[in-house]
């Protein structure tokens, strides 16, 4: 949340991949100051865990994107490559075990996030003819669809070989404006 991305890889089983791929999803998102709640951990087996979390990613002049996903622990000795927990002093500790999914559940090796801009509103026509906007007709903008005025927008869910879009994860602007799953 604070935007280390180099400290939040540190806290990984794989720094570089971490740091890597932590880099190349924020990359052309606009994100703005994003916001993480942890719920409680909760066991699994002797030497992992898992700790739920609520993202919220701010985009820039759109709004926010929402999402829920687990970050899976391990525990980290000097043996395993670790640093002996987070002071390096030798103690075991906990290492986040990195996979693509834990920044986003959709997130994987063959799709991946772009924002899509839509630029200006599309027309809306009266029974004349007439153009209508939800700035100049504000009691009717949600349902013609035009969003009022504001920006609109998508992230959407491309393959990583073809662009080809698989999928919308958040909309902006619209009546329909989703926030997330």
């Amino acid at each position: 949340a604070a935007g280390d991305l180099t400290k939040a890889a540190a806290l990984t089983d794989a720094p570089e991949r971490a740091e890597t791929t932590l880099r190349n999803f924020t990359a052309g998102l606009d994100i703005e100051r994003p916001s993480f709640v942890a719920k409680r951990a909760t066991a699994d087996g002797d030497d992992g865990a898992s700790v739920p979390f609520a993202a919220k990613l701010p985009i820039s002049g759109l709004g926010t994107w929402q999402y829920r996903s687990a970050l899976p622990l391990v525990r980290a000795d000097e043996g395993a490559g670790g640093k002996g927990g987070q002071d390096g002093g030798g103690a075991a500790g906990w290492r986040v075990r990195w996979e693509l999914g834990l920044v986003h559940p959709k997130l994987t090796d063959e799709v991946k996030f772009r924002l899509v801009r839509e630029e200006g509103t599309p027309d809306v026509l009266d029974r004349d003819g007439g153009k209508l906007s939800g700035t100049d007709h504000p009691s009717v903008a949600q349902a013609l669809g035009v969003g009022g005025g504001k920006p609109r927008g998508a992230v959407q869910l491309i393959d990583r070989d073809t662009d080809e879009v698989r999928g919308t994860e958040a909309r902006f602007g619209g009546p329909t404006s989703a926030r997330g799953p």
